[in-house]
């Protein structure tokens, strides 16, 4: 039984980059003889404890800030932001369109 379940944990390691977790759920099995309910329940708690440990990492880095500053954003102030954002770009967009022309009658005179 020892063998099988050597080989189970070394066959999971080289075809599963998580196999840390799957040679652990193979050694509980193993001791504890579990059934499937057994098995489904101890997915869902895994599942539970992934989320809740993504939840914190990302609290951590700042990244539910952007969630958020949406949620409480007000809409006459996304308005300002937007109309101040297409008046830089349209000054761009204007010299742009200068240059073009500019370069445009360049190649048209050198024919």
């Amino acid at each position: 039984m020892l063998l099988l379940l050597v080989m189970l944990i070394a066959v999971a390691a080289l075809l599963s980059r998580h196999a840390g977790a799957v040679g652990l759920v193979v050694i509980v099995i193993a001791q504890h003889g579990l059934h499937l309910t057994d098995l489904m329940a101890l997915g869902m708690g895994l599942s539970n404890t992934f989320g809740l440990a993504a939840g914190i990492l990302l609290m951590g880095y700042g990244l539910v800030e952007i969630p958020r500053h949406l949620w409480k954003s007000d809409p006459e102030q996304l308005l300002k932001w937007c109309a101040h954002r297409s008046a830089s770009h349209a000054t761009v967009i204007r010299l742009l369109a200068v240059d073009v022309s500019s370069t445009a009658q360049l190649l048209f005179t050198v024919r």
